[in-house]
C-alpha cells in the first residue's frame, strides 16, 4: 500500500478513532488502528483526478466501533494494523503537513520533508470484523465478508439535538458493574402522529435524566403487532453503554447530521464520512417514567446561577461522608445549609418564586413550607445542565423525589432524597 495524506486530516481522524481502541493487554490486536485505502470513483472529482481517494481508519475494542474517511492519493491499494498510539504520536509531531505511508510485508514506513520513521505492523486480516457494510454504495468493507444483516429504523437526527440529549442525561448513568444495565443510556424512538419522538434517559437507582425531542419525521421502517386491526408501528429501544455515548458525543460535535439505524444487537450512527457502531447492552431497563412525579406540592423557580453559587459555597461544609445540603422552603425564600460534626455548619438564604402547584395541593398545602435534604454532587449535576436562566424545583415530601428541570425545554433530573 502506498498512499498520501495531509497530517492535519490523519491527526484528526486519529482523534476520532482513538476512543474506540481497545486496551485489552489479552488481545493486543485491539490496540491497533486499521489504514486501509482504495481508489474510490464515488469521490472523484474527475476521471483523472486522486482527489477523491479514500483512505479508511477503524479501530474497535469489540463494544465499540469507529471508522472514518479521509481524503488523500492512493498509489497503491492495500490495508495494515499499526500500533495506534504510537502511529498517532508520530503523525502529530511531524513539522510538514505532506505525508507519505508506504506499507510491505507488515511494516510501514512513514515519510516527511522532516524524516522518516518506520513501523511494525499487523496483517489487516486479524482485525476483527464487528463492522459490516455501513452504507454500500461508498464505504469501504475493511474485513471479511458482512453478514447478511440489513439495518432497520433508519432515521435522521439533527447532530445539534444528539449532542443536546446526551448531555443531559449521560452524567446520572451508572458505573457499578454489578447492575450492568444501567451502565449505559436508554434510546428510544417512538412514532408520534406524522413525526417520532427521539428520547434518552440515564438513572443509577438513585437519581434520573431524562431528555426528548420531536422530529417532523416518521420511522422509515415499522413492525406490525398483532392483527391488521391493531397493527401499529413499534417503538425502537436500546441501552447504549457508557463509552459508546462518550464518543457519541464527539461524533455528533464534528458532524450536522446522523443517520440512526438498529442492527441485530447493534446500534449504527451513521454521519458520513464517520460512522459509530455499539453492541447494546443486555437486560430490562426499568420503566423509569413511573418515578416521575405527576406534579409537585411546591414548585420554586429560582435563578440557576445564583442557586449554583449558594450550593457551591454552603456545600464546604457538608459532611465529607454523606455530602448533602438541605432545602427549605419558608415563604418566597429558599434556605441551603449543611452541617457537619467534623467540619462545620453553614446557612444562606435567596429569593424564589414560589408556587404551590395544582388547585388540589393548594387546598392541602397552600401556604405550607418544605425541607428536603439532597446529594450535593446529584444536585450540582442536574442544575448545570438547565440550560435557562432560571431553574424550576418541584418538591412533595422529604421523602419523595425532588424534580429539577429548566424553564423551557424538554429535559428534566429527579433525585431521591436522603434521610437526615
Amino acid at each position: 500500500m502506498e498512499l498520501v495524506f495531509n497530517r492535519r486530516d490523519m491527526t484528526k481522524a486519529m482523534k476520532m478513532v482513538g476512543g474506540a481502541v481497545g486496551k485489552s493487554s489479552a488481545l493486543p490486536v485491539l490496540s491497533n488502528v486499521l489504514i486501509s485505502a482504495v481508489q474510490d470513483p464515488l469521490w472523484s472529482t474527475s476521471d483523472n483526478s486522486s482527489d477523491g481517494d479514500s483512505i479508511w481508519l477503524a479501530a474497535t475494542d469489540l463494544e465499540t466501533g469507529i471508522r472514518t474517511r479521509i481524503p488523500g492519493q492512493v498509489i497503491d491499494n492495500g490495508a495494515i494494523l499499526l500500533p495506534a498510539s504510537t502511529f498517532a504520536r508520530v503523525i502529530s509531531a511531524l513539522s510538514k503537513d505532506d505525508v507519505k505511508l508506504i506499507t510491505s510485508n507488515g511494516r510501514a514506513r512513514i515519510h516527511s520533508k522532516s524524516g522518516e520513521f518506520k513501523m511494525v505492523g499487523m496483517s489487516a486480516d486479524e482485525f476483527p470484523s464487528l463492522m459490516g457494510e455501513i452504507n454500500q454504495d461508498t464505504q469501504l468493507k475493511l474485513t471479511g465478508e458482512p453478514k447478511e444483516e440489513k439495518e432497520t429504523y433508519f432515521i435522521s437526527l439533527d447532530s445539534d439535538a444528539l449532542g443536546w440529549m446526551i448531555r443531559k442525561t449521560a452524567f446520572a448513568a451508572s458505573r457499578d458493574d454489578a447492575r450492568y444495565f444501567l451502565n449505559g443510556v436508554h434510546f428510544s424512538l417512538k412514532s408520534e402522529g406524522d413525526g417520532t419522538i427521539v428520547r434518552m434517559a440515564a438513572t443509577d437507582g438513585t437519581r434520573l435524566a431524562v431528555a426528548g425531542v420531536m422530529i417532523e419525521q416518521p420511522l422509515e421502517k415499522e413492525v406490525d403487532v398483532g392483527s391488521p386491526t391493531t397493527r401499529k408501528k413499534k417503538e425502537m429501544e436500546a441501552i447504549i453503554p457508557n463509552r459508546a455515548v462518550k464518543e457519541l458525543e464527539k461524533l455528533a460535535a464534528s458532524s450536522d447530521e446522523m443517520k440512526i439505524g438498529f442492527q441485530g444487537n447493534r446500534i449504527v450512527f451513521d454521519a458520513g464520512d464517520t460512522a459509530l457502531i455499539s453492541t447494546l447492552l443486555e437486560g430490562e431497563y426499568p420503566d423509569y417514567r413511573k418515578v416521575i412525579p405527576d406534579g409537585s406540592m411546591i414548585n420554586l423557580k429560582a435563578d440557576t446561577g445564583e442557586l449554583i453559587a449558594v450550593i457551591r459555597r454552603i456545600s464546604q461544609v457538608s459532611d465529607p461522608k454523606l455530602p448533602c445540603v438541605k432545602l427549605e422552603t419558608e415563604g418566597n425564600r429558599l434556605k441551603v445549609s449543611a452541617s457537619s460534626v467534623h467540619v462545620g455548619d453553614g446557612c444562606e438564604e435567596m429569593d424564589v418564586e414560589k408556587d404551590v402547584g395544582s388547585p388540589t395541593a393548594r387546598e392541602k398545602k397552600d401556604g405550607d413550607d418544605m425541607e428536603i435534604a439532597v446529594n450535593v454532587r446529584y444536585l450540582m449535576d442536574a442544575l448545570k445542565a438547565v440550560d435557562t436562566r432560571e431553574a424550576l424545583i418541584g418538591i412533595n415530601s422529604a421523602v419523595k423525589p425532588i424534580v429539577i428541570r429548566p424553564s423551557l425545554g424538554d429535559h428534566l433530573c429527579v433525585i431521591m432524597p436522603v434521610r437526615l
